[in-house]
């Protein structure tokens, strides 16, 4: 079987064989590679995708004393919660993923809000190094220590006075948090001030 045939059963053309069973497990197999791939590719760029708690999504809140139009941008934003949850206390919240199912996760979840939350929310399939953050008024991250810190001289360039950014577990290197807030499980939030 050449990959035209492949290819034009699965689009919705026909096997010669009528062998559908090797086309389909092909295709499945097509796409676990890609999902695993992009968590991959998401884990060496960045970090992998490791949910938050929701107590500590909460305490994200309290610590970013979010105003109501404020901008707000989850680098890595994984399933959502939190730029939904930011949305949700009238940030315009705009989330970044690489990896293909938290992704979609959030675009499901993005989905079912109501009309008034759901303009407030984005998704954004996008590599965060490369997104202008210049008209942020607070950035979080939960990425691995590294990250954090190559991230610092993006801020230093890119962030207006005033901005934040909060750091989930690690802080930055060289910068002086101005607040942080221990979770339930001892897990750290950092506020950083531009």
């Amino acid at each position: 079987m050449d990959i035209t045939t492949v290819f034009g059963t699965v689009i919705g053309g026909s096997n010669p064989s009528g062998d559908t069973t090797n086309i389909l497990e092909i295709f499945l197999i097509l796409l676990v590679l890609v999902v695993l791939g992009s968590f991959a590719y998401a884990g060496i760029l960045a970090a992998p995708w490791v949910p938050m708690r929701s107590q500590d999504i909460k305490s994200f809140l309290k610590l970013a004393r979010i105003q109501s139009g404020q901008t707000v941008y989850d680098l890595g934003s994984g399933d959502g919660r939190l730029i939904i949850a930011a949305a949700k206390t009238g940030a315009i919240s705009t989330g970044f993923e690489i990896s293909i199912l938290p992704f979609i996760i959030s675009l499901i979840r993005v989905i079912f809000l109501p009309a008034n939350l759901k303009s407030r929310v984005r998704i954004k399939f996008k590599n965060f190094f490369k997104a202008d953050l210049s008209d942020a008024d607070l950035v979080y991250v939960f990425l691995s220590q590294e990250k954090h810190n190559q991230l610092r001289e993006k801020f230093e360039k890119e962030l207006s006075s005033g901005a934040k950014v909060i750091t989930y577990i690690w802080p930055i290197e060289g910068w002086m948090p101005s607040d942080s807030v221990a979770g339930p499980s001892q897990t750290k939030l950092y506020l950083y001030q531009r």
